[in-house]
């Protein structure tokens, strides 16, 4: 026999189906594989389109507390004459200067009073 016969004499067996397993794979396996492919890419379409909403979502929720859009609606920030951010009136007396940042430019002052409200301390 030759080494060519024999390079090819499994042949006939490929085509009939006849070789190991590891060498094929059966319509049903094979259906099962591609369902489970398909699934699984399904799955990950939705994860990422989900990830991808939940994104967005904080997202804007990060730009609405960004201070500028804060300011945009209204609201203001003041400080003491050492810069530091002001959250109540007790504290401050007549003459102390405090300066008011708004969305567009900042106002310096000076107090002619400063009455805080009942429960802060004075």
């Amino acid at each position: 026999i030759s080494v060519a016969a024999l390079a090819h004499a499994d042949r006939p067996l490929r085509h009939q189906g006849a070789l190991p397993y590891r060498h094929r794979r059966p319509p049903l396996a094979r259906r099962r594989v591609d369902a489970s492919v398909q699934r699984l890419g399904l799955a990950a379409g939705g994860l990422v389109a989900r990830q991808g909403k939940e994104l967005a979502h904080r997202e804007e929720r990060l730009r609405l507390l960004d201070p500028q859009q804060v300011l945009q609606r209204g609201f203001s920030l003041t400080r003491d004459a050492s810069g530091r951010l002001l959250r109540e009136a007790a504290g401050l007396k007549a003459g102390d200067r405090i300066v008011t940042t708004l969305a567009a430019g900042s106002l310096e002052s000076t107090l002619s009073a400063a009455t805080p409200t009942k429960g802060e301390r004075e």
